[in-house]
Protein backbone atom coordinates (compact mmCIF):
# COMPACT_ATOMS: atom_id res chain seq x y z
CA UNK A 1 0.00 0.00 0.00
CA UNK A 2 1.55 3.80 -0.82
CA UNK A 3 2.39 5.55 1.93
CA UNK A 4 -0.80 7.94 3.28
CA UNK A 5 -0.72 11.06 2.68
CA UNK A 6 0.12 12.86 6.69
CA UNK A 7 -2.66 15.66 7.64
CA UNK A 8 -3.13 18.16 9.86
CA UNK A 9 -7.03 19.51 10.27
CA UNK A 10 -7.33 23.04 11.84
CA UNK A 11 -10.64 25.00 12.15
CA UNK A 12 -12.34 26.37 15.45
CA UNK A 13 -15.02 25.06 15.21
CA UNK A 14 -14.75 21.64 16.91
CA UNK A 15 -17.99 19.74 15.56
CA UNK A 16 -16.63 21.21 11.65
CA UNK A 17 -13.31 19.76 12.62
CA UNK A 18 -14.23 16.22 13.80
CA UNK A 19 -16.16 16.33 11.02
CA UNK A 20 -13.75 16.81 8.70
CA UNK A 21 -11.21 14.43 10.40
CA UNK A 22 -13.93 11.85 10.16
CA UNK A 23 -14.50 12.07 6.17
CA UNK A 24 -10.88 11.72 5.95
CA UNK A 25 -10.24 8.80 8.25
CA UNK A 26 -13.25 7.41 5.54
CA UNK A 27 -10.64 7.64 3.01
CA UNK A 28 -7.53 4.72 2.84
CA UNK A 29 -4.87 6.85 2.00
CA UNK A 30 -4.85 9.50 4.61
CA UNK A 31 -3.89 9.51 8.06
CA UNK A 32 -4.48 12.53 10.67
CA UNK A 33 -1.27 13.43 12.30
CA UNK A 34 -2.58 16.31 14.46
CA UNK A 35 -5.28 18.95 15.11
CA UNK A 36 -5.35 22.79 16.02
CA UNK A 37 -8.47 25.37 16.85
CA UNK A 38 -6.11 28.35 16.61
CA UNK A 39 -3.80 29.80 14.36
CA UNK A 40 -1.38 29.68 17.39
CA UNK A 41 -1.47 25.97 17.92
CA UNK A 42 -1.76 25.81 13.97
CA UNK A 43 1.80 26.96 13.69
CA UNK A 44 3.12 24.91 16.52
CA UNK A 45 1.58 21.86 15.37
CA UNK A 46 2.38 22.08 11.41
CA UNK A 47 6.27 23.08 12.24
CA UNK A 48 6.25 20.50 14.80
CA UNK A 49 4.83 17.32 12.85
CA UNK A 50 5.58 18.62 9.77
CA UNK A 51 2.51 16.85 7.89
CA UNK A 52 1.79 16.70 4.19
CA UNK A 53 -1.00 18.75 3.96
CA UNK A 54 -2.15 20.95 6.29
CA UNK A 55 -6.29 21.44 5.71
CA UNK A 56 -7.18 24.94 7.41
CA UNK A 57 -9.64 27.30 7.64
CA UNK A 58 -9.26 30.82 7.01
CA UNK A 59 -11.32 32.67 10.17
CA UNK A 60 -9.05 31.49 13.10
CA UNK A 61 -9.02 32.64 17.10
CA UNK A 62 -5.17 34.77 17.07
CA UNK A 63 -4.71 34.93 13.48
CA UNK A 64 -5.99 34.38 9.96
CA UNK A 65 -4.82 30.93 7.93
CA UNK A 66 -3.26 32.91 5.48
CA UNK A 67 -1.43 34.36 8.11
CA UNK A 68 -0.60 30.68 9.36
CA UNK A 69 0.91 30.13 6.12
CA UNK A 70 2.96 33.33 5.91
CA UNK A 71 4.71 32.00 9.38
CA UNK A 72 4.87 28.56 8.74
CA UNK A 73 6.50 29.77 5.34
CA UNK A 74 8.39 32.57 6.13
CA UNK A 75 11.94 30.65 6.99
CA UNK A 76 11.16 28.70 4.02
CA UNK A 77 12.20 25.08 5.90
CA UNK A 78 7.86 24.86 6.10
CA UNK A 79 7.34 21.44 3.26
CA UNK A 80 3.92 21.44 4.16
CA UNK A 81 1.15 22.07 1.22
CA UNK A 82 -1.85 24.07 2.41
CA UNK A 83 -5.00 23.59 1.23
CA UNK A 84 -7.60 26.46 2.78
CA UNK A 85 -11.33 25.28 3.67
CA UNK A 86 -13.81 27.96 4.12
CA UNK A 87 -16.96 29.92 3.34
CA UNK A 88 -15.47 33.01 2.69
CA UNK A 89 -14.37 31.88 -1.12
CA UNK A 90 -14.24 35.41 -3.10
CA UNK A 91 -11.81 36.30 -5.63
CA UNK A 92 -9.76 38.22 -3.23
CA UNK A 93 -9.41 34.90 -0.57
CA UNK A 94 -8.35 32.98 -4.04
CA UNK A 95 -5.49 35.64 -4.56
CA UNK A 96 -4.24 36.15 -1.11
CA UNK A 97 -3.86 32.71 -0.78
CA UNK A 98 -2.14 32.10 -3.52
CA UNK A 99 0.46 34.93 -2.98
CA UNK A 100 1.03 33.77 0.59
CA UNK A 101 1.67 30.00 -0.95
CA UNK A 102 -1.54 28.10 -0.41
CA UNK A 103 -1.95 25.80 -3.14
CA UNK A 104 -5.52 25.57 -2.71
CA UNK A 105 -9.22 26.74 -1.38
CA UNK A 106 -12.26 24.44 -1.49
CA UNK A 107 -15.38 25.80 0.41
CA UNK A 108 -16.57 24.20 3.41
CA UNK A 109 -19.92 23.02 1.92
CA UNK A 110 -17.78 20.71 -0.98
CA UNK A 111 -19.06 16.73 -1.10
CA UNK A 112 -16.73 13.96 0.46
CA UNK A 113 -15.42 13.33 -2.72
CA UNK A 114 -14.03 17.03 -3.77
CA UNK A 115 -12.56 17.06 -0.40
CA UNK A 116 -10.50 14.10 -0.76
CA UNK A 117 -9.58 15.48 -4.53
CA UNK A 118 -8.35 18.43 -3.11
CA UNK A 119 -6.32 16.64 -0.60
CA UNK A 120 -5.01 14.64 -2.84
CA UNK A 121 -3.79 17.38 -5.58
CA UNK A 122 -2.68 19.79 -3.02
CA UNK A 123 -0.39 16.97 -1.95
CA UNK A 124 0.85 16.26 -4.91
CA UNK A 125 1.82 20.23 -5.95
CA UNK A 126 -0.94 20.71 -8.04
CA UNK A 127 -3.10 23.90 -7.33
CA UNK A 128 -7.31 23.45 -6.56
CA UNK A 129 -9.89 25.53 -5.78
CA UNK A 130 -13.02 22.97 -6.42
CA UNK A 131 -15.16 21.64 -9.04
CA UNK A 132 -16.83 25.56 -9.94
CA UNK A 133 -13.92 27.14 -10.61
CA UNK A 134 -11.64 26.27 -13.26
CA UNK A 135 -7.18 26.72 -12.55
CA UNK A 136 -7.71 29.36 -15.64
CA UNK A 137 -10.10 31.48 -14.35
CA UNK A 138 -7.98 31.55 -10.99
CA UNK A 139 -5.58 32.81 -13.09
CA UNK A 140 -7.69 35.27 -14.74
CA UNK A 141 -8.30 36.16 -11.28
CA UNK A 142 -5.06 36.58 -10.32
CA UNK A 143 -3.84 38.73 -13.64
CA UNK A 144 -6.37 40.97 -13.17
CA UNK A 145 -5.80 42.19 -9.41
CA UNK A 146 -2.41 41.98 -10.25
CA UNK A 147 -3.09 44.68 -12.99
CA UNK A 148 -5.21 46.26 -10.46
CA UNK A 149 -2.16 46.31 -7.63
CA UNK A 150 -3.82 44.63 -5.52
CA UNK A 151 -0.99 43.31 -3.20
CA UNK A 152 -0.08 46.76 -2.83
CA UNK A 153 -3.57 48.37 -2.24
CA UNK A 154 -5.12 45.17 0.11
CA UNK A 155 -7.73 46.84 2.57
CA UNK A 156 -5.38 44.43 5.15
CA UNK A 157 -2.41 46.33 5.06
CA UNK A 158 -4.56 49.65 5.90
CA UNK A 159 -3.14 50.86 9.33
CA UNK A 160 -6.47 51.83 11.82
CA UNK A 161 -6.06 53.14 14.63
CA UNK A 162 -8.05 51.76 18.25
CA UNK A 163 -10.80 54.32 17.67
CA UNK A 164 -11.20 53.93 13.63
CA UNK A 165 -11.62 50.19 14.45
CA UNK A 166 -14.34 51.25 17.15
CA UNK A 167 -15.95 53.37 14.66
CA UNK A 168 -16.16 50.94 12.35
CA UNK A 169 -17.77 48.42 14.22
CA UNK A 170 -20.38 50.75 14.91
CA UNK A 171 -21.25 51.70 12.13
CA UNK A 172 -21.76 48.40 11.27
CA UNK A 173 -24.01 47.42 13.61
CA UNK A 174 -25.38 50.51 11.46
CA UNK A 175 -25.46 53.47 14.21
CA UNK A 176 -25.38 56.99 12.79
CA UNK A 177 -22.85 59.36 14.09
CA UNK A 178 -25.06 61.32 16.91
CA UNK A 179 -25.54 57.84 17.96
CA UNK A 180 -21.70 57.09 17.90
CA UNK A 181 -20.27 60.10 19.41
CA UNK A 182 -23.12 59.53 22.52
CA UNK A 183 -21.75 55.85 22.36
CA UNK A 184 -17.96 57.22 23.22
CA UNK A 185 -18.42 60.25 24.80
CA UNK A 186 -17.35 62.48 22.09
CA UNK A 187 -18.47 65.10 19.79
CA UNK A 188 -20.77 64.20 16.60
CA UNK A 189 -18.22 66.18 14.29
CA UNK A 190 -15.37 63.84 15.98
CA UNK A 191 -17.25 61.11 14.86
CA UNK A 192 -17.50 62.57 11.03
CA UNK A 193 -13.99 63.33 10.95
CA UNK A 194 -12.89 60.07 11.54
CA UNK A 195 -15.40 58.98 8.72
CA UNK A 196 -13.72 60.82 6.23
CA UNK A 197 -10.58 59.83 7.21
CA UNK A 198 -11.56 55.89 6.69
CA UNK A 199 -12.56 57.22 3.77
CA UNK A 200 -9.88 58.24 2.52
CA UNK A 201 -7.54 55.38 3.54
CA UNK A 202 -10.15 53.06 1.81
CA UNK A 203 -10.34 55.02 -1.30
CA UNK A 204 -14.17 54.80 -1.33
CA UNK A 205 -17.17 57.62 -1.28
CA UNK A 206 -19.71 55.73 0.70
CA UNK A 207 -20.60 53.26 3.87
CA UNK A 208 -22.03 50.58 1.20
CA UNK A 209 -18.59 50.56 -0.65
CA UNK A 210 -16.55 50.60 2.64
CA UNK A 211 -18.04 47.57 4.11
CA UNK A 212 -17.89 46.19 0.04
CA UNK A 213 -14.00 46.70 0.61
CA UNK A 214 -13.83 45.78 3.98
CA UNK A 215 -15.80 42.23 3.84
CA UNK A 216 -12.46 40.66 1.54
CA UNK A 217 -10.65 40.32 4.77
CA UNK A 218 -11.33 37.87 7.13
CA UNK A 219 -8.58 39.99 9.75
CA UNK A 220 -10.66 43.11 9.21
CA UNK A 221 -13.96 41.91 9.36
CA UNK A 222 -12.89 39.76 13.18
CA UNK A 223 -11.31 43.22 14.11
CA UNK A 224 -14.00 45.14 13.55
CA UNK A 225 -17.19 42.78 14.41
CA UNK A 226 -15.82 42.39 17.76
CA UNK A 227 -14.73 46.17 18.24
CA UNK A 228 -11.95 46.85 21.14
CA UNK A 229 -14.14 44.61 23.22
CA UNK A 230 -12.06 41.41 23.20
CA UNK A 231 -9.19 42.47 21.61
CA UNK A 232 -7.72 38.98 22.88
CA UNK A 233 -9.64 37.16 19.96
CA UNK A 234 -8.20 39.13 17.15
Amino acid sequence: MDKKIRIVVVDDHTLVRNGIISLLMSGEKFEIVGEAETGKEAIEKIKALRPDVALLDISLPGCTGIEVISDCKGDGSCATNFLIITMFDTKEYFYRAIKVGALGVINKNVAKHELFKGVTEVHAGNRYFGEKISLSEVEEIISRLDAEKFEENDPEKVYLTDREIEILHFLHDGLLSKQIAEKLSISTRTVDIHRGNLMQKFAVTNITELFAKVDTSEKLRRKIVAGLTNPEKL
